[in-house]
């Protein structure tokens, strides 16, 4: 009898020490983790859902004068002083005034993910512009003597459209865009369970 309680107290003091080990690290006890797979296909829908997004606007206001002439043709090209005297007898002038905006976005319908060795990456393509909205007032036009141009809006609005995409591409509409479509994917990805990255195409 006393042996048998030499020998439980034996088993109890290994246990007590074996619970001191495992408490200050030297002995782990064998715990599987399991990561949360992404569900790649499912998130991905939801960014394809967003559609064509537009996330970035600039408006503007431009008052410039537009002029078109006509061009000497055939054998009246090659005449010393008849093209100035074409462009002055055929000049159309108009003073205009323009508003509108410029948008840029990205399609998120064309957004795939890529396994790497560092991860899952979301990737989204490039940025890129829309067409200007732009909305024309003519305050004054005056024809050419021999040649009215008929399309001298349309020429205006023309000019107008390229004035303002101009402006927004220096103004860095693009990169903006494409901040704002990170943010929001990335809000969009959060609860997916995993570390996804978000990039885009070159």
């Amino acid at each position: 009898m006393h042996g048998m309680r030499g020998k439980q107290k034996l088993v109890v003091a290994a246990a007590l020490v074996a619970g001191v080990l495992i408490g200050r690290g030297f002995l782990r006890p064998d715990v599987k983790t399991e990561r949360v797979p992404w569900a790649g296909p499912t998130v991905l829908q939801k960014v394809q859902a967003l559609g064509d997004l537009r996330t970035v606007r600039y408006t503007y206001q431009n008052v410039f004068e537009v002029e078109t002439t006509r061009e000497p043709e055939g054998m009246l090209a090659s005449l010393p002083g008849v093209t100035n005297v074409v462009h002055a007898t055929t000049r159309n002038k108009a003073l205009v005034s323009a508003s509108g905006s410029v948008e840029a976005g990205v399609d998120l319908t064309k957004a795939r993910y890529e396994t790497k060795p560092e991860g899952t990456v979301l990737v989204l393509p490039k940025p890129r512009l829309f067409p200007p909205d732009v909305r024309l007032h003519v305050h004054r036009a005056k024809p050419g003597v021999f040649w009215r141009d008929d399309n001298l809006t349309v020429k205006a609005t023309d000019v107008a459209r390229e004035k303002f995409t101009t402006a927004g591409l220096q103004q860095g509409i693009l990169p903006a865009a494409q901040k704002s479509a990170r943010e929001r994917v990335e809000a969009l990805v959060q609860g997916s369970g995993a570390n996804v990255q978000v990039r885009f195409d070159p």
